[in-house]
């Protein structure tokens, strides 16, 4: 009986993973960065209150790249904090506004975690959470200016996914746990996320599973290539399909 995690897929999937180059990490330093004559805990500090300066604090983790790896907790907070999707139709303006507002918040956030770098691959849960976040209850889209903003929150949601995707993939090995449970998931939508995550190199994850012996491995490296569907051929995954789904007794 497969379960969330499909315990033998998962362990398939964290063998072919095995076999993916390393990403260099960072070193931590013992001295606190400095930027612009000022501290990193300062401007740490400065982005946990939003106040004026919280703009340069941003700038000042981008500058500093992997030495601001203290920061991470707080940058991952941000991302991790509750969030009230747009519903269309019944928010005010300042309700959609103000709802943005705190989506480019985590945006800042997430780019200084990029920045950062494999430093940072402790913030992989909290942003896949996010990527996988509600943002937009379409609602009645039957007046013009609310099919407007549903379409603008569409590339909203897009977007923020595929930043998210980018940035846990430059975490390297660190996150391989982390992208092979949801590689091994029954829910689409994650699986999905995962396949954004590896790019290519999810194709030698699917050929391990296609490979296996255990029908529901076959079957879940014929999902991820369903979810490489852009590029992946109709025909082949057709015959793909036809020959290595699980026969029913």
């Amino acid at each position: 009986m497969a379960n969330i995690m499909r315990k033998a897929a998962f362990a398939s999937i964290l063998v072919a993973m095995a076999f993916m180059p390393a990403r260099a990490s960072s070193q931590e330093t013992h001295s606190e960065p400095m930027y612009k004559g000022k501290s990193l805990s300062y401007w740490v500090e400065s982005i946990r209150n939003r106040d004026e300066e919280a703009g340069l604090a941003f700038d000042a983790i981008h500058a500093l790249g992997p030495e601001a790896w203290p920061a991470v907790p707080e940058l991952s907070r941000i991302v991790s904090e509750p969030f009230a999707p747009v519903r269309i139709g019944l928010d005010k303006a300042h309700v959609i506004e103000d709802k943005l507002f705190n989506v480019q918040l985590r945006t800042d956030a997430i780019d200084a975690l990029a920045a950062i770098g494999p430093a940072a691959s402790s913030s992989a849960v909290p942003l896949i959470r996010w990527a996988l976040t509600e943002r937009a209850i379409p609602g009645n889209l039957a007046r013009t200016e609310d099919r407007e903003v549903f379409i603008e929150m569409v590339a909203v949601d897009v977007l923020q996914r595929m930043r998210v995707a980018g940035v846990v993939a430059s975490f390297g090995r660190d996150v391989f746990p982390v992208v092979a449970a949801l590689l091994g998931s029954p829910d689409d939508e994650e699986r999905k996320l995962a396949v954004a995550i590896l790019s290519e190199k999810v194709l030698p994850v699917a050929v391990v599973l296609l490979k296996s012996r255990d029908c529901e491995d076959r079957e879940l490296g014929i999902e991820i290539l369903h979810d490489m569907w852009p590029v992946m051929r109709d025909d082949y995954l057709a015959e793909l399909s036809i020959e290595l789904t699980c026969s029913v007794e």
